[in-house]
């Protein structure tokens, strides 16, 4: 048990009571029997609460250290507890918690149903610390993002500024690696030089109203990126990058992306098409990293290899196409624009059969093929 006498004068009793802890203010210092009469109180009082109360006190308690976006994101995976969140908290067992998994997880998606028993483990952590959690989740499904090419994006920017040019600077930060609520959030303040200052961030509070946050999403998110004259010109002139609804801009981006007879993508895919584009560049992770606000290199990385699958198809179309010529009797692969590019290797040469993971020639014999010069 943990008597304090708190600044105003007043006592706080703490004490862990079944794996719960359990506070009490008194204006006096209490004896034990008023301390034991009060705990006692409290749990009988606990024992009739559902889920979704210490759901709510549980977000209560982190409002002054979590963004008003996440507290937001809490208030909606409350709602979705249904019929879990009406369960008396110090009777519910692990095999309920499975249950309302198996449940949700037939319409949501993994990473959603991942998200809700992440946030029910976190309430159970903080008031029942002894419960232990094991819950079979559903596999995550391979994501593989569409990342808009340089044509698609050069028609969409081309358009923008000739018809909606109040979108046109929105959507060519987007391209320099801006998050929208950092273009939404951003004011000739912030302008240095030929750079512009990340440094806050608009954002919806658990009332759905848009607010300035004083800081980007995460520390990595605080960054100077140069830009070009015409962004700078007019955000001078203006005095912001953009004025209005931050899902005006998707809905803008959108309605292109119809009248132009493109794949459908997100303002946010713009910032993985600049990824791309920085590695296409040769530019090192570390740096695109920093520009972006990755706060780690895989995240950057994870971009970019799911842009580089069109060509690991292009290369694995190559060797099938090799070997079916291998096996019709022409030991060339196909060539490009009517030249041959391939090379000779040597089964029975050490650099060639270290290649291919094999150390001895076919039979015995020197053996020779040829392998596309293109192919990494």
């Amino acid at each position: 048990m943990n008597i304090t006498k708190l600044p105003n004068g007043h006592f706080r009793v703490r004490e862990m009571v079944d794996g719960q802890t359990l506070s009490a203010n008194f204006d006096h210092k209490p004896t034990q029997k008023e301390i034991k009469q009060t705990l006692y109180n409290l749990t009988q009082k606990s024992k009739d609460e559902n889920f979704s109360v210490y759901a709510n006190k549980y977000v209560e308690s982190k409002c002054n250290v979590l963004s008003a976006s996440t507290i937001k994101g809490y208030r909606t995976l409350i709602r979705s507890l249904g019929d879990f969140g009406e369960l008396k908290f110090d009777s519910i067992t692990q095999e309920d918690i499975q249950k309302f998994i198996n449940q949700y997880a037939i319409g949501h998606s993994p990473k959603s149903t991942s998200n809700l028993h992440g946030f029910i483990s976190s309430v159970f952590r903080l008031y029942k610390p002894n419960m232990i959690i094991y819950t079979t989740l559903p596999k995550r499904v391979k994501y593989e993002p569409y990342i808009p090419s340089e044509h698609d994006v050069k028609n969409i920017l081309n358009l923008c500024k000739s018809k909606y040019p109040d979108y046109y600077i929105p959507l060519l930060l987007a391209c320099y690696g801006l998050r929208r609520g950092e273009i939404c959030a951003l004011t000739s303040d912030d302008i240095e030089g030929n750079s512009v200052i990340v440094r806050k961030s608009m954002i919806q509070d658990e009332n759905y109203m848009w607010i300035i946050k004083q800081s980007p999403k995460s520390k990595a998110g605080f960054r100077k990126v140069i830009v070009s004259t015409e962004i700078i010109d007019y955000i001078k002139k203006n005095g912001y990058a953009y004025c209005g609804c931050p899902d005006n801009i998707n809905n803008r981006l959108h309605d292109m992306q119809q009248q132009l007879n493109i794949p459908s993508f997100s303002l946010h895919k713009l910032r993985h098409y600049f990824v791309c584009m920085c590695h296409n560049l040769h530019i090192p992770d570390i740096y695109i990293a920093q520009t972006v606000g990755h706060e780690h290199i895989s995240t950057t990385q994870n971009i970019y290899t799911h842009a580089d699958q069109n060509k690991l198809k292009e290369t694995q179309a190559q060797v099938s196409d090799y070997f079916c010529n291998m096996i019709d009797g022409s030991m060339n692969p196909p060539t490009k624009n009517g030249t041959n590019t391939s090379q000779n290797f040597d089964l029975t040469c050490p650099e060639s059969a270290c290649l291919y993971g094999t150390k001895q020639a076919i039979d015995g014999t020197r053996t020779r093929f040829t392998l596309n010069s293109d192919t990494p």
